[in-house]
This record gives structure tokens, C-alpha cells and sequence, in this order.
């Protein structure tokens, strides 16, 4: 039995969901929607908007939602 982690992406490469399991190449408990698709890599969370560009996942939050992000998790 194999298993994989993959990251879920929208039709324009936003994040649409972290991490899903796949079990033997079926997706658990998950259901992919119109133009979505999954990808081998994972957002690590550095980012507040990530953005798949195809290769690499790219910051596109503005400098105020990325203010606001760090006063909701507290980071000084």
C-alpha cells in the first residue's frame, strides 16, 4: 500500500487545500472540483496567499494582509 500527500490547487494556482492522502493513487476523503488538481509539492505555510506558479509557490498577499496575518498569529 502506497501513500502520498499531495496539495490541491484552483484553476489560477491559489492554495485550495494543503494536504490530502492518497491511498494507492486514490484520493481519501476528498473530493476534487471543477479545475482543480493535485500537485507533489506542499505549501509549508510561510506564505499568507500562496500562489503556484508551476514551479515554486509564490507570495502574493499584500503588505496589509500580511500585517494582518502576523497580529492574528501574534508574531512580533
Amino acid at each position: 500500500m502506497s501513500y502520498e500527500y499531495k496539495t490541491v490547487i484552483d484553476t489560477d494556482g491559489y492554495l485550495a487545500d494543503r494536504c490530502v492522502l492518497v491511498i494507492d493513487g486514490v484520493l481519501q476523503h476528498f473530493e476534487l472540483k471543477d479545475g482543480q488538481e493535485l500537485i507533489d509539492f506542499y505549501a509549508d505555510g510561510t506564505t499568507v496567499k500562496p500562489k503556484w506558479n508551476g514551479t515554486t509557490w509564490e507570495e502574493t498577499a499584500t503588505t496589509d494582509e500580511i500585517k494582518k496575518h502576523n497580529e492574528i498569529i501574534k508574531i512580533p
